[in-house]
């Protein structure tokens, strides 16, 4: 896989998700990051961060998150809705692999959250060959921090 389909593989899994919520979602961070031994060949993966804020979810949270693991599965994300209410407010949670259970540098990891006015959206891709630096370790923040098209 290429840096470039590693990216699009994150991409594209949250572009479906915006879509589905709608709303401004701000720009948390975009960035790629080394993920290999530092005495093997230089290996990255692309990393990404997305909050809608201040929002009301465009329905109940827990039926949003439902539409949303239909959605990922048809991505090929076979996921569970979990509910965490350890933290305020509770919220809704999808994973890829599941919620806590770590991740491995061959697979993304895909991680969603909602609650009635928030949602978090975060990916990590595959580890490919590449240099973080010469990938773009800092990617620019586009429409001061709004996630535009």
């Amino acid at each position: 896989m290429t840096p470039e389909e590693a990216k699009a593989e994150i991409q594209d899994i949250f572009e479906s998700t915006r879509e589905l919520l709608g709303g401004s979602w701000t720009t948390y961070s975009r960035n790629w990051l080394e993920c290999s031994d530092p005495e093997a060949e230089p290996m990255a993966q692309y990393s990404m961060m997305y909050r809608r804020v201040e929002q009301p979810s465009p329905g109940d949270p827990a039926d949003v998150a439902e539409q949303l693991r239909k959605l990922w599965k048809a991505h090929g994300h076979d996921v569970e809705v979990l509910f965490d209410s350890a933290v305020a407010p509770s919220r809704y949670i999808l994973s890829d692999p599941p919620w806590m259970s770590g991740s491995s540098r061959d697979l993304p990891l895909i991680q969603f959250t909602i609650s009635d006015n928030f949602a978090t959206f975060s990916g990590t891709s595959r580890c490919v060959p590449g240099d973080e630096g010469e990938l773009g370790m800092w990617e620019p923040k586009r429409g001061e921090g709004q996630y535009d098209e």
